[in-house]
């Protein structure tokens, strides 16, 4: 359904129990929440931009972008909120891509969504068309009845006659009321981690470029780090890649808050996904848009360890065990499918210990063994198989 989101154009999808909401300008996923009549807590439980954004190709994001840095970075921060889809690179452009338009993150969080249907039964299907690297993305949206979970399965296309290489991540940011630091925990199923290499825009909480196991790292300056506790003091920034845990068949990441009694997570093929790119921004960078007031942690799962592009990305390969990208061959698709879910637990829960996905429904663990279920028929066999069911239709 056609709705509007902070002045914006945006699409809503919901049943009795969860509403989500998806700007068609960028495609962002603004906001996810329990509805009114679920009769549990209704906060949005992804992070908002605390600055103005607008719908991208408008006078208006254009003045905004100027604003913000100007090309590349300038035109996403313009526009973005929340979760968006970065495709098909993953920080900034090439110079001759840039030079071509591309923004940080590729052209699908600036493109223009169009929806292709809109079904009162719990579906959406949009698409992205990506004209300068040639690419089409198309996702598919559903929320069953009676459940708290979103079924996305996104399909990358690509339209030309040679094969491209993509990074393809999901830039999933969150912040307040779900996340903060005197109430919340993150848990994720990666192990072996390495800081980001070219220091922060803003001071720095860990050391550049250190490999370390999930989640502590070592600092000189502040002792150990827990990385599963946000925005603890002192105000800085950081970036890391932790990667998912061999051999593990589906991978997550959730954020848990035991004052509101909610946990809100995205779980997914760690094939599909094998990296998780951790950003921590604690009121660190002082100039616009965030002007040294904002506070953001992003889960950032996909193909590529760092936000550092494609060049800079091939020449740190050597830094990296496994794939660090995927390839998309002539006219040729890939799919990949992921699950975001919201469920309410005991408000004695202190951390999430794992997260799995069965036939029917999404299993959490806390710490000291407690359990809590989330309803989602067929959810393993979604995610399973290129041979499963697919909201597409035939893979």
């Amino acid at each position: 359904m056609k709705t509007e989101w902070k002045g914006r154009s945006a699409l809503h999808l919901g049943n009795d129990r969860v509403e989500m909401t998806m700007l068609t300008g960028g495609g962002h996923i603004a906001s996810f929440s329990f509805t009114p009549n679920s009769g549990h807590q209704t906060e949005n439980v992804i992070w908002e931009s605390p600055w103005l954004s607008a719908d991208p190709l408008t006078p208006e994001h254009d003045e905004l972008s100027a604003q913000y840095g100007g090309r590349p970075t300038g035109n996403f921060l313009a526009s973005y909120t929340g979760h968006s889809l970065c495709l098909d690179c993953f920080g900034p452009p090439s110079d001759l891509e840039a030079s071509l338009g591309v923004t940080l993150h590729g052209e699908a969080a600036v493109a223009a969504w169009i929806c292709e249907n809109d079904s009162a039964h719990g579906g959406l299907i949009v698409r992205a068309e990506l004209p300068i690297t040639g690419l089409q993305v198309q996702r598919k949206i559903q929320i069953a009845a009676g459940e708290s979970v979103v079924r996305v399965e996104e399909q990358v296309r690509n339209l030309r006659d040679t094969a491209r290489e993509i990074q393809w991540q999901q830039h999933a940011v969150l912040g307040d009321p779900l996340v903060n630091a005197g109430s919340s925990s993150i848990a994720a199923s990666v192990g072996h981690g390495r800081t980001w290499p070219l220091g922060y825009d803003g001071p720095c909480l860990v050391p550049p470029d250190t490999p370390f196991d999930w989640p502590y790292i070592d600092t000189q300056a502040h002792g150990r780090r827990d990385l599963r506790r946000p925005f603890m003091p002192p105000n800085g920034g950081y970036i890391v890649a932790v990667q998912h845990i061999p051999g593990r068949e589906i991978g997550f990441v959730s954020a848990l808050n035991w004052e509101l009694g909610l946990v809100f997570g995205y779980c997914f093929r760690s094939e599909d996904f094998p990296w998780l790119a951790v950003w921590h921004e604690n009121r660190a960078r002082d100039h616009a848009p965030w002007n040294g007031k904002t506070r953001a942690y992003g889960l950032e799962f996909g193909t590529t360890p760092w936000p550092v592009g494609k060049e800079e990305m091939a020449r740190r390969r050597s830094s990296f065990e496994g794939l660090i990208d995927r390839t998309v061959p002539p006219h040729s698709k890939l799919n990949a499918s992921w699950l975001m879910f919201l469920a309410e637990v005991p408000k004695t829960w202190r951390e999430i210990q794992d997260v799995t996905v069965g036939e029917d429904r999404i299993t959490l663990r806390e710490a000291g063994g407690e359990q809590a279920f989330v309803v989602a028929r067929g959810a393993l066999e979604f995610l399973r198989s290129q041979d499963a069911p697919s909201l597409f239709g035939a893979r």
